[in-house]
């Protein structure tokens, strides 16, 4: 039995509850509990990326408006990832046309916009329903406004004439001020982390490595050709050989 109204202004946000007298009177057997206000906040499209957006909040209350609680004050982070899609033999060589869907856990992140232009993400079912980043001219794709936690950047396209690693993603942990990688998501296996660390912490580069078509796409090596050469070769001895052999015989 309350009302509440917000009003903005440059200074923040006022919420004021004004409790009905009468019910309010009513709570003689509550004389000494607290009275617990729960809000729920999200980051909009002016939320600072790299930085702290601390969130402080005071109560004035009772019939003295000098009576203030103490501030509660909570720090939220939101980060992003800088990728760059680069050739395997040649990380100068920037890639085009990669593609990728990010995965927490089980589940896809869907990044939407409303129509004031906030920005949020979401976790669906299926990669269908994802939102899906592809690596510009510059081999670059950003993904922004995360929070902390554990992801998996899986490429669903290679960019033409090149492979699509043969490994699961790459998995990778955010947390305050730290970025943390599977250390099988390696150069070797198709990762590069240029950046763990940027000068304030809070943003990260990774380089995404791809091997042409025909060569090994967890390593970017010389590919299977050198393979092919080989096992033809050996083939071909052992057929000299065997026909050795039965001539010896004869």
């Amino acid at each position: 039995d309350f009302t509440a109204a917000i009003a903005t202004n440059t200074e923040g946000t006022t919420l004021t509850i004004t409790f009905d007298e009468t019910e309010f009177a009513q709570l003689k057997d509550e004389i000494g509990e607290d009275i617990v206000i729960t809000y729920s906040a999200t980051l909009n499209n002016e939320a600072m990326v790299e930085l702290d957006n601390t969130n402080e909040v005071t109560i004035n209350y009772s019939n003295d408006p000098n009576t203030i609680t103490a501030p509660s004050i909570v720090h939220i982070y939101t980060y992003k990832v800088d990728f760059t899609k680069v050739d395997a033999l040649n990380n100068e060589t920037k890639l085009s046309g990669a593609k990728f869907v990010l995965k927490q856990g089980e589940k896809f992140v869907k990044f939407e916009t409303d129509s004031e232009g906030n920005t949020k993400y979401t976790l669906v079912n299926t990669q269908e329903e994802a939102t899906e980043f592809e690596s510009g001219t510059d081999g670059k794709f950003t993904i922004s406004g995360l929070k902390e936690g554990t992801y998996t950047l899986v490429e669903t396209q290679a960019p033409t004439d090149y492979a699509i690693p043969s490994f699961d993603g790459f998995n990778f942990t955010i947390g305050e001020s730290s970025f943390t990688y599977n250390p099988d998501s390696n150069a070797e296996n198709g990762y590069l982390v240029k950046t763990a660390t940027a000068e304030n912490g809070l943003s990260f580069e990774v380089d995404v490595l791809n091997a042409h078509s025909g060569a090994l796409p967890t390593t970017g090596g010389i590919g299977t050709t050198i393979f092919t050469v080989v096992g033809i070769v050996v083939m071909a001895a052992a057929v000299v050989a065997l026909v050795a052999h039965n001539r010896k015989n004869d």
